[in-house]
């Protein structure tokens, strides 16, 4: 929903879907350099794995801000 909102409002973004492995994760922010990157989960037991992308995204050599949401 929110891919639509930005899309809609004239925002370039890439829509990469739900559980997307971390290396590719990481290799696509290496490879596109994105000034945001938008991170959500829905369920409280996922929140370890959320960390933990946070923490690579940020070792980045040029991280993006990073915004989370959940349901």
């Amino acid at each position: 929903m929110a891919a639509d909102a930005l899309e809609g409002a004239g925002f370039d973004l890439l829509y990469l879907g739900a559980d997307i492995p971390l290396p590719i994760l990481l290799e696509t922010c290496r490879k596109h350099a994105p000034a945001a990157l938008g991170l959500t989960i829905s369920m409280p037991l996922n929140v370890p794995a959320l960390i933990t992308a946070i923490r690579a995204v940020r070792e980045l050599p040029e991280p993006p801000g990073i915004f989370v949401s959940g349901s």
